[in-house]
């Protein structure tokens, strides 16, 4: 036994399990053991499916989370692009103008100011914001019959991180293609640093304007969209030609509803105010509108603005503000109304044969009661709950109640005649049902005007803005008229009673574009102040008496002169040396007195009509510009006035580009004071240029009354008035003479008693006589064409009046570099002294509810806005 432990002992043992556990199992044992474990774990594992079809829910679960990841990394990449630009540019836009409903809606015609929120985000940065309109195929658009386009220019200082709201003006010129906005930032240097665009503009038609809602709550004037007022169908057609605008055809009025947080988003340039109709104001603080603005609101008053003013909550407010010397009434105590103080207003809108029912609240209304002010009037039917006062050729007019009053706005039979003729003060309408006049069995409701051509679409009727020089026009109209069209069958279609059934075209369009209001190189005024450049414009030669004067003494200095000086002197032979130095200093002296540049010529005459309103001491001027000049010169012309505007001017109405010539970028540039740039001009030949601006009149030419209360004309401007005459046209009086007075001259200050005749004129102008003996007696620009616009019977409103003079000279506020050697200038003063009274209150033939089958009545949607409705 210890023998074999011995025997055991020494044998080397190689695995010791395999000494007590038997045998090692082979390679294959060892596999068939792992993959007897490894399979029920593969059975096991959840796997990716893919040989099991996918369940919609699954596969549309899986879509929406790669759809959430793809935009996940797409918003981090912007941001990513954005963190890395070094400006953030808003879209530019264009005002007056919504809130949180910015569109791109522009008023051909119309100078337009444009607000744009920029911010520089790595460093304080200065350069220049540059913003220019082009047409479809990226080409500027050309100011109308001239070699020229026109930018926008302003220069612009960013703080790092600030956000900052820059504020340009353009001109969008009347264009039959589609028109677009790109917008640059540029170093002072030149280089363009962001450029973004371009942004398409939507047009808006030459009769529709905007009516602007400035409301603490404006979402209760949303009403005001759907009035047939603002919304008027005419036969429901709408023409394809007129068509191209956001705004449907039949949309008078485009209603601006802005929240207001700070400053309203409105021009603070007065003749960017153009566009705007009516203003609507409703408990707004007066002081969160900007100097600016409260002048351009005033200057847009005078020239034909129209103010409501929603009274109970909004007097109070207006009290000692820049409103408060044209209110037409006074707050003097709250008052509850009821259906018996508002029986007047019932009895005289109410309309209707369809048991129509009188304006009776569901409860007392909360309002004010009204005091009027010297020179207000209530507004016919409305007793003393709306009183109105003329301003200028505007108006300003208060209710003593809510205009948004439920009760009111849910009055089917007469809340649409309210609106319209009181408050808008609109011609009367007829409203009938669309199944008549067109094919089929289309229904709804038509409109059709009670007097003159009842299908016109008339910017006339659309607004009372106007200004002399825009909106004087020898013949022509700006509405747009219907005519039937006959259809397969012998149908009418858009066929209204009294029309001749006849083939013809179913529409007329406006003879000018853009409306009342647009600035008009082609005018009546424009037209002959361009006559009057034409024959005034150029370099104003030496006669022959000055040519022969300058010669023979000349040849008297050079020769018995210089002879007999030296001769004294007893050194005869230094005349030699004087004689060419005294013929050097004739020439500068021939050339001082001609105002002649050897080789070099300029030339500048300036047209100008100066517009004022009764009353108001500032004014609106006029300047057409001729620059004259024998080598090529590139001009500057720099306005005072922060508010001017201004472009070249058409030198005639039949200009076109020469083939392959192309157009001549200007700069238009608005800051402290506005400057229109890069007004190129060629050799030997005229550029013009139109410019307008407000100025300050230092008082106004007015009709008052003598110590012994006879008429008289008082000028209280700064400015001596020659070929002064008054005119005026009586209202009520059919083919009633003009009647006339002329005064001649009026210094400042001075007054000049009036008296009113009977003028006949059956040659030229009234007073033409009398202007013409002025003219001999002193050599100045021929301003005639314009006194026989300004003092026309057929350009003079029924019941207004109006004092036409001559200021003979150009008025200070205007630079030309390089600056002429020449310059002359006259402007003519057309100061209205009265403007015919607004037309009393038109009611409606019937109401939109007396139609059997209408399809929106404006009480349904009075709470909602579809702004493509």
């Amino acid at each position: 036994m210890r023998q074999r432990l011995k025997h055991l002992a020494g044998q080397k043992v190689s695995n010791p399990r395999a000494s007590f556990l038997g045998p090692v199992p082979g390679f294959g044992f060892r596999i068939s053991c792992f993959l007897l474990v490894l399979i029920p774990l593969i059975l096991c594992m959840p796997g990716c499916k893919g040989c099991e079809p996918e369940t919609p829910q699954a596969k549309a679960a899986r879509e929406l989370k790669d759809a959430e990841e793809q935009e996940r990394e797409r918003i981090a990449r912007l941001q990513r692009e954005k963190a890395a630009e070094p400006f953030e540019i808003a879209a530019p836009v264009p005002l007056p103008n919504e809130t949180d409903l910015a569109l791109l809606l522009v008023k051909p015609g119309h100078w337009t100011a444009v607000s744009q929120k920029m911010e520089s985000k790595l460093e304080d940065w200065v350069g220049e914001s540059t913003q220019e309109l082009l047409d479809k195929q990226d080409r500027p658009i050309a100011v109308p019959r001239t070699a020229f386009s026109i930018r926008s220019t302003r220069p612009v200082a960013l703080p790092k991180q600030q956000v900052k709201q820059i504020d340009t003006v353009l001109f969008p010129a009347p264009s039959d293609e589609p028109t677009r906005i790109i917008s640059r930032l540029s170093d002072r240097g030149g280089g363009v640093r962001r450029t973004d665009g371009p942004l398409p503009l939507s047009p808006m038609l030459a009769h529709q304007y905007n009516l602007v809602v400035l409301a603490k709550e404006p979402a209760r004037y949303t009403f005001l969209k759907s009035l047939y007022a603002v919304n008027a169908p005419f036969s429901g057609f709408e023409p394809e030609s007129l068509i191209g605008s956001t705004l449907p055809f039949p949309r008078q009025y485009r209603v601006v509803t802005p929240k207001l947080d700070g400053q309203p988003p409105i021009p603070d340039a007065p003749l960017c105010w153009t566009s705007i109709a009516y203003v609507v104001w409703d408990e707004v603080d007066p002081d969160t509108l900007s100097p600016q603005q409260r002048t351009a609101l005033v200057d847009w008053l005078h020239w034909g603005g129209q103010l409501v003013i929603s009274g109970p909550d909004s007097l109070g407010l207006l009290r000692q503000s820049f409103l408060d010397p044209y209110l037409p009434a006074e707050g003097d105590g709250a008052v509850s109304m009821t259906a018996r103080t508002l029986g007047p207003l019932s009895d005289a809108f109410l309309v209707g044969r369809r048991q129509a029912a009188a304006l009776r609240p569901t409860t007392p209304w909360s309002g004010v009661k009204l005091t009027r002010r010297p020179g207000a009037a209530a507004v016919p039917g409305c007793g003393d709950l709306v009183i109105e006062r003329p301003v200028g050729r505007g108006r300003v007019v208060v209710t003593a109640f809510q205009l948004a009053e439920r009760d009111l706005l849910n009055w089917s039979g007469g809340a649409e005649n309210f609106f319209n003729a009181a408050l808008l003060r609109r011609p009367g309408r007829k409203f009938l049902s669309r199944e008549k006049y067109s094919v089929g069995s289309d229904s709804g409701v038509v409109v059709e005007w009670l007097a003159g051509e009842p299908t016109r679409v008339s910017a006339a009727d659309n607004t009372r803005v106007r200004y002399f020089v825009r909106d004087t026009h020898a013949d022509g109209d700006a509405a747009v008229t219907f005519k039937p069209q006959v259809v397969a069958g012998g149908g009418r279609f858009n066929a209204f009673p009294g029309f001749e059934e006849q083939p013809i075209e179913e529409l007329t369009p406006p003879t000018f574009s853009g409306g009342y209001g647009a600035w008009n190189d082609f005018s009546a005024a424009s037209s002959a102040a361009r006559e009057a450049l034409r024959e005034a414009a150029g370099v104003n030669v030496p006669g022959r008496g000055f040519v022969l004067a300058c010669l023979g003494i000349y040849l008297l200095l050079i020769g018995p002169v210089n002879w007999a000086f030296f001769q004294t002197l007893g050194r005869v032979e230094l005349a030699w040396i004087a004689a060419p130095i005294l013929a050097v200093l004739a020439t500068w002296v021939v050339v001082r007195q001609a105002q002649l540049d050897i080789g070099f010529v300029r030339a500048q005459t300036e047209v100008a009509i100066l517009e004022a309103q009764p009353d108001y001491p500032r004014g609106c001027l006029t300047r057409y510009t001729a620059l004259y000049t024998s080598l090529a010169t590139t001009y500057q012309m720099e306005f005072e006035d922060g508010s001017a505007v201004a472009a070249p001017f058409a030198a005639r109405d039949d200009f076109t580009l020469l083939p392959g010539e192309s157009l001549s970028p200007v700069e238009f540039s608005r800051q402290e004071r506005v400057r229109l740039r890069n007004l190129f001009v060629s050799s030997a030949s005229t550029g013009m240029a139109h410019s307008e601006q407000m100025i300050d009149l230092g008082g106004a030419v007015s009709l008052t009354k003598s110590s012994a209360g006879l008429p008289q004309i008082t000028n209280r401007t700064q400015h001596t008035l020659s070929s002064l005459a008054l005119v005026e046209r009586q209202d009520g009086q059919k083919d009633a003479p003009l009647r006339g007075c002329w005064i001649g001259e009026l210094l400042p200050g001075q007054s000049a008693a009036v008296s009113m005749q009977p003028v006949l004129s059956a040659d030229g102008a009234p007073f033409l006589k009398e202007r013409a003996a002025e003219d001999a007696q002193a050599e100045r620009l021929n301003l005639e064409p314009l006194f026989e616009l300004a003092l026309s019977r057929e350009l003079l409103e029924p019941g207004s009046a109006r004092a036409v003079a001559r200021i003979n000279r150009a008025i200070d506020g205007l630079t030309v570099t390089p600056q002429a050697s020449q310059q002359q200038g006259a402007t003519l003063l057309v100061a209205h002294l009265r403007h015919a009274p607004p037309p009393a209150p038109e009611g409606d033939a019937n109401a939109p509810s007396d139609i059997a089958k209408e399809t929106r009545q404006p009480s349904e949607s009075r709470d909602m806005y579809d702004p493509n409705q």
